[in-house]
């Protein structure tokens, strides 16, 4: 079997580490910055408002582009794409530490959102081509393990950077983490198996899926007059409507609407969806919940915190070994009692809640998302036929970003978590979210497949094309 013994090994743990990578750059980018919007604000005069666009325009377009560049990666050199948006995550960083206005900083961050999209689902794509089935679990959830860990750190690592240089040193560590992959990659990552023509690219379908995302960004975003919601919700559900109608009618979209129709897809990419809504709930009302407990230590809202991502982060490999050994049903299914529960305890508790209740609260919150997020993972590429991967796994990472996007939306509105009571609504509400997530476990196999690679063939792609691209 390709990667027993020697060279095929070295270079699979290769291709992993430059994915790893790749996977890191997005979601520490979308938190890192968050610590230097004070100093960038100041240093360039902005207003609040102008200062949220460095993070709102980079978060939608990570949730609009990640299906249309999977996509990319599906039709043209995988191996390619993912070197250049490695140089663009270079190149971009190095622009934005350099910008001197608004509209460049925004600029640069757009490109870090492209290239962050790119190498996210493309890299999945990736181990799934070079990992033998048997192991693709694993091996996802312990590269998926460096999205959460990034998410979390980052606004520690932004404020290490931003205290000791300026907010300009965000984006330069970007230079030394990248470097790594771009240069390892060059060697490790694999060719492609063989080229493939294919009609034009859905440039219109692309196009199209943006403006929808923007426009339901700006509708969760509106301000809470009626005509505004009214406007917004009209023009979200135009563009939603000309996106389906478009994409459906087209032998080759640039998103395919019709992987939804497949019901383990669909439950992965709702799962992932409404357990990344609770665990930014989480992210977001910690330091409130801190803010009204004046007695306790400052300094323990960070820990509180880093034991839920630190747990999930851990548990994630595990959870993928039990996709392997079990199928996706069992840990999706603990993962998100778990999840449920932890979340119900936070609830209930919440108006005597001491520090260490909340601790235990939040590890079993990440115990959970640490077994499911795995299992979601995992289906949303073994679910589809190789050829359709890239899409898929694109379009899993938007349910992901969708997910992150509602909540802060509404823990910015009707959520907002000024009281006690308020936010013991708001956790009865996350783990509404994730019980309904019992439900679509229902739709994961519970039996591990051995081979499989769509379900017409059922061939294994990491043992069909390994020795072609390893050796």
């Amino acid at each position: 079997m390709t990667g027993a013994t020697g060279e095929p090994v070295r270079r699979q743990r290769q291709v992993v580490l430059c994915v790893m990578l790749g996977m890191l750059f997005g979601p520490l980018n979308s938190t890192m910055v968050t610590v230097a919007l004070p100093s960038m604000a100041r240093d360039l005069s902005l207003t609040p408002e102008a200062t949220g666009w460095i993070v709102t325009s980079y978060l939608i377009a990570m949730a609009g582009l990640h299906p249309v560049v999977g996509k990319l990666g599906d039709r043209w050199n995988r191996r390619r794409l993912m070197l250049c948006a490695t140089a663009l995550a270079l190149v971009s960083s190095l622009g934005a530490s350099l910008s001197g206005n608004l509209a460049a900083l925004v600029v640069f961050r757009l490109l870090q959102a492209v290239a962050g999209s790119a190498m996210a689902p493309n890299g999945i794509v990736l181990l799934r081509q070079v990992v033998p089935a048997e192991r693709l679990g694993s091996v996802l959830g312990t590269a998926g393990a460096t999205s959460p860990l990034a998410a979390a750190a980052g606004p520690a690592v932004g404020t290490v950077l931003v205290s000791a240089f300026g907010w300009r040193s965000i984006f330069l560590v970007n230079l030394v983490i990248m470097a790594v992959p771009l240069v390892l990659g060059a060697v490790a990552l694999p060719r492609p198996p063989q080229p493939r023509t294919r009609t034009p690219f859905d440039v219109l379908g692309a196009i199209t899926a943006l403006v929808t995302f923007v426009a339901l960004a700006a509708l969760l975003n509106a301000p809470s007059s009626p005509p505004a919601l009214i406007v917004w919700a009209g023009v979200t559900g135009v563009a939603l409507t000309a996106l389906l109608v478009r994409e459906l009618r087209i032998p080759d979209p640039a998103l395919q609407p019709r992987l939804l129709a497949r019901p383990r897809f669909l439950a992965a990419a709702v799962g992932v969806c409404l357990t990344n809504f609770a665990m930014y709930g989480v992210l977001l009302t910690v330091p409130a919940l801190f803010q009204l407990h004046p007695d306790w230590p400052g300094t323990l809202n960070g820990v509180v915190l880093a034991v839920m991502t630190g747990l999930s982060a851990v548990l994630t490999p595990l959870g993928g070994r039990l996709v392997d050994r079990y199928g996706a049903n069992l840990p999706a299914l603990v993962g998100v009692l778990l999840l449920t529960s932890g979340l119900a305890a936070v609830a209930v508790t919440l108006h005597g809640i001491t520090i260490t209740a909340l601790l235990i609260a939040v590890a079993v919150v990440g115990a959970g998302l640490g077994l499911c997020t795995a299992a979601y993972r995992t289906e949303s590429v073994q679910a589809v036929p190789f050829e359709e991967t890239g899409m898929a796994s694109g379009l899993f990472f938007t349910f992901r970003y969708l997910g992150s996007i509602v909540c802060s939306s509404l823990l910015g509105g009707p959520l907002a978590p000024r009281t006690t009571t308020a936010m013991a609504v708001d956790y009865a509400v996350f783990a509404a979210v994730c019980l309904a997530c019992v439900v679509l476990t229902l739709l994961l196999p519970r039996m591990r497949r051995q081979v499989e690679t769509s379900a017409e063939d059922g061939r294994s792609p990491a043992v069909e094309h390994g020795n072609s691209i390893l050796t």
